[in-house]
């Protein structure tokens, strides 16, 4: 994350992080496009007092981050209820490609940009070639393999980590179907 923007998330004991978390705290979770259940709802509410609390309460909240982008991607993709969830990455580098193609159809949907960043994002968090076991639990970089898989140091989390996955998580919750934003 360049400076200004870890600046702009940082400032003022992280309160535009905090924005985001009473955001997505406030979502109505009955609402078939919100891609997070309610027992999460539950969680954001302790996440956000803990970071509140200290901001390097992060070292502990990373696992948890993750377990909920994943399942908001998987939601997204439709495929909580699937037996197929391993096709999540394959998913995931297709968006990219879909992406290009349409908005060179399209080029004035704005929703493209935000679901083309948002898409490299989840590119890199998936990324099991940036994820090498092998680099040892110090290295390893830092994705959603090394972290559900226990492969990763935690003391290597830090507040920029942080701030990333709740900026992924608020940008999946707020960005509408894929499918209508692609068509």
């Amino acid at each position: 994350m360049d400076r200004v923007t870890k600046n702009f998330y940082s400032k003022n004991n992280y309160e535009n992080i905090m924005k985001k978390l009473v955001y997505l705290i406030s979502c109505d979770y009955t609402n078939k496009n919100i891609k997070l259940i309610d027992g999460y709802h539950i969680q954001l509410v302790y996440v956000k007092k803990l970071l509140q609390q200290d901001f390097n309460n992060a070292i502990v909240l990373v696992n948890t981050v993750i377990s909920w982008i994943e399942y908001a991607v998987a939601a997204k993709f439709e495929l909580v209820e699937n037996k197929h969830g391993h096709s999540l990455t394959r998913k995931i580098k297709k968006l990219s490609n879909d992406i290009d193609k349409y908005s060179k159809k399209d080029p004035k949907k704005t929703y493209l940009v935000e679901l083309y960043q948002v898409s490299l994002c989840l590119d890199d968090l998936w990324d099991t070639n940036k994820q090498n076991f092998e680099d040892g639990r110090y290295n390893v970089g830092i994705g959603r393999h090394s972290i559900q898989h226990g492969r990763v140091d935690p003391r290597c989390y830090n507040a920029e980590i942080m701030e990333k996955l709740i900026c992924l998580l608020y940008a999946l919750v707020k960005l509408p179907e894929i499918e209508d934003v692609i068509k």
